[in-house]
């Protein structure tokens, strides 16, 4: 299972992108992709088109709501990995993902590297290993990018 970093989310949503591969890649392998509330929040944030945040409901339609244990594993993660300002959010996002057995797919991997030692290994783009369910590589569809197979162009 791979859990979406808000920035990964925003980043698979730009054609072309290696994001947006490696997200076509997941889905076509049926590897279970998720999201946490906090992430999913930072999304909403914005801005965004109707279309993006419909595309993406759809492709998430549950989020995974931080909790105590959550908190406090988020916590543990930040005074660990020095209480670097502005990583809580990170800390929680990742929390979360451990909780669900799942790797956090970041485009930013200076926020997560550090916590790597603690729990959470990450999911990795492009010519890097990938923690999968799949047996063997899997093939782009035909539909050329994840907004047309869940039928909506940006």
């Amino acid at each position: 299972m791979v859990h979406l970093d808000t920035n990964f989310l925003i980043d698979a949503l730009l054609s072309g992108s290696p994001q947006e591969a490696r997200l076509l890649v997941w889905l076509n392998s049926g590897e279970p992709v998720g999201i946490s509330s906090i992430a999913w929040g930072e999304f909403l944030c914005g801005p965004l088109s109707s279309v993006a945040e419909g595309l993406s409901r759809r492709l998430l339609p549950h989020t995974v709501s931080l909790d105590q244990t959550h908190a406090e594993t988020a916590a543990l993660l930040f005074n660990a990995t020095g209480r670097r300002a502005k990583s809580l959010a990170d800390c929680c996002i990742a929390a979360v993902a451990i909780s669900c057995n799942a790797s956090p797919a970041t485009s930013n991997l200076n926020d997560f590297q550090p916590m790597a030692a603690h729990g959470p290994e990450l999911a990795q783009l492009a010519d890097r290993p990938l923690k999968s369910n799949a047996s063997s590589p899997v093939e782009l569809t035909p539909h050329g990018s994840w907004r047309e197979r869940w039928g909506e162009n940006l």
